[in-house]
């Protein structure tokens, strides 16, 4: 299931087969802030968690805009936390790879969740999401969102899969169709 959250801006996601890293397509996001303070946010969620507790980083490729604007990876644990890599500044044209470990990432400080336990529960990994923000219009892709771990990983649960790497995973961003429009 895909979700967008905005704060004051609109926010499009497509499949784009037109510009990606690698397959067949890459994930736009189409962001149209309406003041500084802007932000949005695409979430895919699983149907069921998943168990991230065998993996170290994350990693993806971003096609810079050069906006201005800055994005984060974020997932959302059992208790529903969200948790962050560091703002990535869009100061770039081309494709960049980042990758960040999980345990660097930290708690969210806009997360609205008072209740959870302040802690990464990996082993139930309930969504993960991209968010952007800035005063500018943005148009970026997203390719390869990727899990990896040291040691060779046989399978996670739900997970849609690829030709994988014996120590990665791909985390694909599916829609019902090719090139519709996710919300």
């Amino acid at each position: 299931d895909n979700q967008i959250w905005t704060g004051d801006a609109s926010l499009k996601i497509f499949l784009n087969p037109g510009n990606f890293k690698k397959g067949k397509s890459s994930l736009k996001l189409s962001y149209e802030p309406a003041s500084e303070s802007s932000w949005a946010g695409a979430q895919k969620t699983f149907i069921f968690a998943q168990d991230w507790s065998d993996f170290n980083t994350v990693s993806f490729w971003i096609y810079g805009d050069e906006s201005g604007n800055e994005i984060s990876f974020m997932f959302k644990d059992k208790d529903n936390e969200s948790w962050m890599s560091p703002w990535i500044k869009l100061d770039w044209k081309d494709w960049k790879r980042f990758e960040f470990a999980i345990s660097d990432m930290i708690q969210d400080p806009y997360n609205l969740v008072k209740a959870g336990n302040a802690a990464k529960d990996l082993e139930e990994v309930r969504a993960y999401l991209f968010v952007i923000k800035g005063p500018s219009n943005s148009n970026i892709n997203i390719d390869s969102i990727e899990l990896n771990s040291d040691k060779k990983i046989e399978s996670i649960p739900d997970a849609a899969r690829s030709e994988i790497p014996e120590k990665s995973h791909n985390l694909l961003w599916l829609s019902r169709r090719n090139q519709e429009r996710c919300r």
